[in-house]
């Protein structure tokens, strides 16, 4: 079904296509008959030959099996960016959370990809300010933005929801919440513009969008250089030229 979807996606003009969905890391565990995230994925690139990119959204590191760093050296199809559902990078608080995964599994998973894609990046959804997150507590989390390298942070403050735990505990002030919310958000910002600048004088293939915008593979965002409007939805070899902390600036060549 997933392969004569995305056949037809590709049929009517489409280059890529995001598998999405809630913990999709979990897939197969509730068919009939035994598969995985990565077999499907295996299966998609075998039967979908003109797909020319395919991603991955948000993952549990916890549960990525080994094939999913095999399919990343053999399938130059399968992009280099990885969406972490990472919440907290403190032991203590992912526990208190009821989260499977600890901070070193992230950073090893992280450190692993890069191995094989020195060019991947990475995404994270990180909640700041949980009632249980003590000081020490959000500067794991600060940290771990660099040593996981968290360039697309999406970062919320906690809020909490009637009927649960978490919600019968003290929360923490608000003014606090604001700002560690606010110094998370700057972290990634940094983290990003940091592998922004390494890309410059790069020469990278990107899938053009609306207004000369593009998505590299590694999902930087990249606004090409050019008087003219670039049609959408075609892929095309840029060099970097420039950056920002929002984009790079690129020349098609």
């Amino acid at each position: 079904d997933i392969v004569a979807q995305i056949n037809k996606l590709v049929a009517n003009g489409y280059k890529e296509v995001v598998l999405t969905g809630v913990d999709i890391t979990d897939y197969g565990k509730d068919l009939p008959t035994k598969t995985t995230l990565s077999s499907a994925i295996k299966r998609i690139l075998d039967n979908c030959k003109d797909l020319k990119r395919l991603r991955l959204s948000s993952i549990d590191v916890a549960e990525v099996d080994n094939e999913i760093f095999e399919i990343l050296k053999t399938q130059p199809r399968f992009m280099p960016y990885f969406h972490i559902s990472l919440q907290s990078g403190d032991d203590l608080v992912l526990k208190q959370m009821a989260r499977r995964h600890t901070r070193q599994q992230v950073i090893d998973f992280v450190n692993k990809v890069l191995l094989i894609r020195p060019d991947a990046m990475f995404g994270a959804d990180i909640i700041s300010s949980f009632p249980t997150e003590t000081q020490t507590a959000f500067e794991n989390s600060i940290k771990i933005i660099s040593q996981a390298q968290i360039s697309f942070g999406h970062i919320f403050t906690f809020s909490p929801k009637k009927g649960t735990p978490a919600a019968k505990m003290k929360q923490i002030n608000s003014a606090i919440s604001k700002e560690r919310t606010k110094m998370l958000i700057q972290e990634s910002k940094n983290q990003r513009y940091k592998i922004y600048q390494s890309m410059i004088g790069k020469e990278i293939d990107i899938l053009t969008e609306n207004n000369n915008f593009a998505r590299a593979e590694n999902f930087s965002l990249v606004k090409i250089n050019s008087d003219n409007v670039i049609p959408s939805n075609n892929i095309v070899k840029c060099k970097i030229i420039s950056t920002n902390t929002d984009y790079l600036i690129a020349n098609v060549i």
